[in-house]
Protein backbone atom coordinates (compact mmCIF):
# COMPACT_ATOMS: atom_id res chain seq x y z
CA UNK A 1 0.00 0.00 0.00
CA UNK A 2 2.92 2.23 0.84
CA UNK A 3 4.42 1.89 -3.02
CA UNK A 4 1.10 2.51 -4.22
CA UNK A 5 0.72 5.97 -1.86
CA UNK A 6 4.10 7.16 -3.07
CA UNK A 7 3.62 6.61 -6.77
CA UNK A 8 0.43 8.35 -6.39
CA UNK A 9 1.98 11.27 -4.62
CA UNK A 10 4.95 11.44 -7.10
CA UNK A 11 2.25 11.41 -10.04
CA UNK A 12 0.22 14.14 -8.54
CA UNK A 13 3.36 16.41 -7.81
CA UNK A 14 4.83 16.42 -10.84
CA UNK A 15 3.50 19.25 -13.62
CA UNK A 16 1.17 17.88 -15.72
CA UNK A 17 2.68 17.74 -19.27
CA UNK A 18 0.98 15.75 -21.54
CA UNK A 19 4.03 14.70 -24.82
CA UNK A 20 4.65 12.19 -27.28
CA UNK A 21 8.14 13.25 -28.76
CA UNK A 22 7.26 12.25 -32.45
CA UNK A 23 3.39 13.76 -32.74
CA UNK A 24 5.10 17.05 -31.05
CA UNK A 25 7.64 17.42 -33.53
CA UNK A 26 5.43 16.78 -36.02
CA UNK A 27 2.66 19.54 -35.39
CA UNK A 28 5.43 21.78 -34.11
CA UNK A 29 7.51 21.42 -37.61
CA UNK A 30 4.02 22.67 -39.30
CA UNK A 31 3.49 25.57 -37.52
CA UNK A 32 7.00 26.26 -38.97
CA UNK A 33 6.93 28.90 -41.51
CA UNK A 34 10.80 27.21 -42.58
CA UNK A 35 8.75 23.73 -42.77
CA UNK A 36 5.53 25.39 -44.60
CA UNK A 37 8.04 26.39 -47.53
CA UNK A 38 9.97 23.63 -48.08
CA UNK A 39 7.00 21.26 -48.14
CA UNK A 40 5.51 24.07 -50.35
CA UNK A 41 2.50 24.24 -48.32
CA UNK A 42 -0.36 26.39 -50.48
CA UNK A 43 -2.47 29.22 -48.48
CA UNK A 44 -5.45 26.57 -48.94
CA UNK A 45 -3.52 23.71 -46.73
CA UNK A 46 -2.32 26.16 -44.47
CA UNK A 47 -5.98 27.18 -43.85
CA UNK A 48 -6.84 23.76 -43.29
CA UNK A 49 -4.07 23.11 -40.96
CA UNK A 50 -4.34 25.74 -38.83
CA UNK A 51 -8.52 25.07 -38.60
CA UNK A 52 -7.87 21.65 -37.52
CA UNK A 53 -5.06 22.73 -35.15
CA UNK A 54 -7.84 25.21 -33.78
CA UNK A 55 -10.75 22.44 -33.46
CA UNK A 56 -8.56 19.79 -31.47
CA UNK A 57 -6.87 22.94 -29.14
CA UNK A 58 -10.29 23.69 -27.69
CA UNK A 59 -10.68 19.95 -26.95
CA UNK A 60 -7.48 19.51 -25.55
CA UNK A 61 -7.78 22.52 -23.10
CA UNK A 62 -11.11 21.34 -22.03
CA UNK A 63 -9.57 17.53 -21.74
CA UNK A 64 -6.00 19.41 -19.75
CA UNK A 65 -8.19 21.29 -17.06
CA UNK A 66 -10.17 18.32 -16.14
CA UNK A 67 -7.37 16.54 -15.74
CA UNK A 68 -5.93 19.25 -13.34
CA UNK A 69 -9.18 18.67 -11.15
CA UNK A 70 -8.51 15.44 -11.29
CA UNK A 71 -5.22 15.41 -9.70
CA UNK A 72 -6.44 18.59 -7.07
CA UNK A 73 -9.14 15.34 -5.86
CA UNK A 74 -6.52 12.78 -5.99
CA UNK A 75 -4.15 15.10 -3.93
CA UNK A 76 -7.27 16.05 -1.79
CA UNK A 77 -8.01 12.46 -0.85
CA UNK A 78 -4.42 10.83 -0.59
CA UNK A 79 -3.57 13.80 1.61
CA UNK A 80 -6.25 12.79 4.11
CA UNK A 81 -4.84 10.18 6.75
CA UNK A 82 -6.49 6.72 6.73
CA UNK A 83 -7.99 6.94 2.99
CA UNK A 84 -8.76 3.48 0.88
CA UNK A 85 -7.93 1.74 -2.15
CA UNK A 86 -11.70 2.78 -2.86
CA UNK A 87 -11.60 6.14 -2.46
CA UNK A 88 -8.34 6.62 -5.04
CA UNK A 89 -8.86 4.10 -7.43
CA UNK A 90 -11.78 4.98 -9.92
CA UNK A 91 -9.87 8.65 -9.70
CA UNK A 92 -7.08 6.94 -10.93
CA UNK A 93 -9.00 5.41 -13.54
CA UNK A 94 -10.45 8.54 -14.33
CA UNK A 95 -7.38 10.40 -14.78
CA UNK A 96 -5.93 7.29 -17.40
CA UNK A 97 -9.01 8.16 -19.29
CA UNK A 98 -8.73 11.61 -19.94
CA UNK A 99 -4.84 11.08 -20.29
CA UNK A 100 -5.82 8.70 -23.19
CA UNK A 101 -8.80 11.09 -24.98
CA UNK A 102 -5.75 13.08 -24.79
CA UNK A 103 -3.73 10.97 -26.75
CA UNK A 104 -6.24 9.85 -28.65
CA UNK A 105 -7.00 13.09 -29.95
CA UNK A 106 -3.78 14.57 -30.74
CA UNK A 107 -3.82 11.28 -32.80
CA UNK A 108 -6.62 12.25 -34.94
CA UNK A 109 -5.72 15.56 -35.08
CA UNK A 110 -2.26 14.28 -36.95
CA UNK A 111 -4.62 12.35 -39.18
CA UNK A 112 -6.79 14.77 -40.34
CA UNK A 113 -3.44 17.02 -40.80
CA UNK A 114 -1.93 14.57 -43.28
CA UNK A 115 -4.84 14.03 -45.36
CA UNK A 116 -4.20 17.50 -46.13
CA UNK A 117 -1.05 17.12 -47.06
CA UNK A 118 -0.10 15.46 -51.13
CA UNK A 119 1.82 12.85 -51.31
CA UNK A 120 4.95 14.46 -51.97
CA UNK A 121 4.60 16.26 -49.15
CA UNK A 122 3.75 13.72 -46.81
CA UNK A 123 7.31 12.02 -47.79
CA UNK A 124 9.32 15.51 -47.87
CA UNK A 125 7.61 15.65 -44.15
CA UNK A 126 8.64 12.16 -42.80
CA UNK A 127 12.30 13.32 -44.33
CA UNK A 128 12.79 16.51 -42.46
CA UNK A 129 11.22 14.32 -39.24
CA UNK A 130 13.35 11.86 -39.18
CA UNK A 131 16.24 14.94 -40.01
CA UNK A 132 14.88 16.11 -36.64
CA UNK A 133 14.62 13.02 -34.57
CA UNK A 134 18.48 12.66 -35.16
CA UNK A 135 19.77 16.04 -34.16
CA UNK A 136 17.65 15.80 -31.50
CA UNK A 137 19.22 12.11 -30.40
CA UNK A 138 22.30 13.73 -30.88
CA UNK A 139 21.70 16.91 -28.96
CA UNK A 140 20.27 14.46 -25.66
CA UNK A 141 22.75 14.24 -22.77
CA UNK A 142 23.22 10.28 -22.39
CA UNK A 143 21.47 8.89 -19.15
CA UNK A 144 23.67 6.04 -17.05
Amino acid sequence: MTGLIMAALMLTQVPYRWEVEDEDLLLTSLRSPKISRELNLTEDQIRKINEIRYSYASKVVDLRAALQKKHLELNRVISKDGFTRAEIEPILKEIGNIEADLRLYRIMEIQEIKRVLTREQSEKLREILRREMRIRRRAKPEKD
